[in-house]
């Protein structure tokens, strides 16, 4: 989330694929993704970045984004078949994403309610099983609980075990971030408004573990607060074992060559 209140947020999809290249800006999908962070305020500024900047079509990892801002307006962002596919409005009757395409996860869930999903593999019933289950939560929800809290149980709900490693809520209204971790399950908040977001030239980062809220614990970033985390995450994720270390290094480092004007 960033200081104007828009959320991008991603998760795993194996059908994904990126455009082709053409005349349009090339990032990968992460730094895609800290762009809109950086230049949007909104969903529909998001949607119009797609005539100047594509994501390569040389990724890292394939993803798809589910998308909202301070005005209440959502969408899921895939890539499909080369090309931006948005779901909106009346489209997305559920702001849910999980690991399927948002259009197979609400075939599930419809088939789900009348009993015939056992063509579906295991894969299938997994990821589109925990769409339909955080749909329900939110069809479910009336207002009355806590918005933060049940927002942390519907994520406990569709949780895989050791697989989930860490979740987060986003209070948009409120601009307030609220995470957990496996490692250390107390919640912990980052409020923008204790942020100044002026131009300078301080990157802060802090550890995504440790017991801090607001502005206590954040430090300097730097390409070796980079690199060592990086190299935690390629001892831990296949797709990430050869990716060699000139390469590791000169995304650790990536964050440095960005202005702010």
């Amino acid at each position: 989330m960033n200081e104007a209140g828009l959320v991008v947020e991603q998760m795993w999809l194996d059908g994904t694929r990126y455009p082709e290249a053409d005349e349009r800006f090339a990032l990968n999908e992460l730094q895609w993704l800290q762009y809109q962070l950086d230049r949007a305020a909104t969903l529909q500024q998001v949607l119009d970045s797609d005539t100047l900047l594509r994501i390569s079509d040389r990724p890292f990892v394939y993803l798809h984004f589910l998308v909202t801002d301070a005005q209440g307006n959502s969408a899921v962002i895939e890539f499909l078949y080369g090309r931006m596919v948005v779901h909106r409005g009346e489209e997305l009757p559920k702001a849910v994403l999980t690991n399927s395409t948002y259009e197979t996860s609400l075939r599930y869930r419809a088939d789900l309610k009348n009993g015939e999903v056992r063509h579906y593999e295991e894969m299938e019933h997994n990821s589109s099983g925990r769409f339909s289950k955080a749909a329900d939560r939110l069809d479910k929800y009336e207002g009355q609980a806590d918005p933060v809290a049940y927002a942390f149980a519907t994520l406990d709900s569709v949780a895989q075990g050791e697989h989930t490693r860490w979740s987060i809520v986003y209070d948009v209204n409120n601009r307030v971030i609220s995470y957990k971790t496996g490692a250390n399950p107390l919640v912990q908040t980052i409020a923008m408004d204790d942020f100044n977001f002026s131009c300078g030239d301080r990157h802060l980062s802090r550890s995504i573990v440790a017991t801090a809220s607001g502005v206590e614990g954040f430090l300097p970033l730097t390409p070796e607060i980079n690199m060592h985390s990086f190299r935690i995450m390629k001892e831990k994720l296949a797709f990430l074992k050869d990716l060699p270390e000139e390469e590791m290094k000169t995304i650790a480092s990536w964050f440095r060559s960005v202005q702010c004007n």
